[in-house]
């Protein structure tokens, strides 16, 4: 061989040397790198899972009945002093009472009526439409929570909607004196005068002389002058009353449920 070569081979076996160094790093680092992928594919696996180990290994289980009954037991003796402090006067601590027994029912029909009361009583009668308006979600058939939130919209003067809600009472009871009185009284304030005073003879043809009190509500005023209005009253202020025993037909009957007074009162 030529001596001359020599330092030509030599500079090209360094080369392939090189190139064969060089791939062979390449070739670890991808697999490297495939591993760190994997576990981070991994990792976020997990943490995207809608399961942890406290779900898996402690799975959510209803109240035991133990439990319920304590709760029940809370809730009723919550409500009875509820009713305790409106009997005292201290509605404050009767709304608290209701809100602490709708922690532990949220839809219980008597702590939502009262806070409703207490509220309209404060005259919130936006908070205590929102509550009617739930009422009425939740109890469709009751024509005690629509005249409730009909009263509340009329005290804030939306009388198109409060007469909706009050029809409803009245289809759901139509012997209900109240419930007439309450939607005569909206209809006054509306100046739809027939249908007031209609409304208004139909409820005294029930009450009788218990009319005369409830007519001087500040939202008949607009039907007060009318003569059939006047008429009305002065066959009431003829009335006797007459003892049920001796009556020749029974007494209306009135229930005590939706025995409520003109849109002035609090409902119940």
């Amino acid at each position: 061989m030529n001596k001359s070569l020599i330092p030509l081979l030599i500079v090209l076996a360094t080369v392939v040397l090189m190139t064969v160094v060089i791939i062979n790093t390449r070739t670890i680092k991808q697999t490297e790198r495939g591993r760190i992928s994997s576990l981070t594919s991994d990792e976020s696996d997990i943490k995207l899972s809608p399961y942890n180990n406290i779900e898996k290994t402690a799975p959510h289980t209803r109240p035991s009945k133990r439990v319920q009954y304590q709760e029940k037991a809370e809730v009723q003796k919550l409500l009875k002093q509820a009713y305790a402090e409106i009997d005292a006067g201290n509605t404050s601590a009767a709304e608290n009472k209701a809100r602490n027994v709708l922690v532990f029912e949220p839809n219980n029909y008597d702590a939502m009526s009262l806070l409703g009361k207490i509220l309209y009583s404060e005259q919130k009668y936006d908070h205590a439409e929102a509550i009617y308006r739930r009422m009425v979600e939740l109890h469709k058939n009751d024509p005690t929570v629509y005249n409730n939130l009909g009263q509340s919209l009329a005290k804030q003067n939306k009388f198109d909607e409060a007469i909706v809600q009050m029809s409803v009472a009245a289809e759901l009871d139509p012997e209900s004196p109240f419930i007439s009185l309450n939607l005569s009284g909206m209809y006054s304030a509306k100046g739809e005068k027939e249908k007031s005073i209609k409304l208004f003879r139909k409820a005294s043809e029930a009450l009788g002389d218990q009319i005369i009190p409830i007519s001087y509500d500040p939202t008949l005023n607009n039907i007060r002058n009318e003569p059939e209005f006047k008429q009305i009253i002065k066959e009431a202020r003829t009335l006797k009353i007459v003892p049920a025993e001796k009556a020749a037909t029974p007494p209306a009957k009135i229930d005590p449920a939706t025995k409520l007074q003109l849109n002035s009162s609090s409902p119940q």
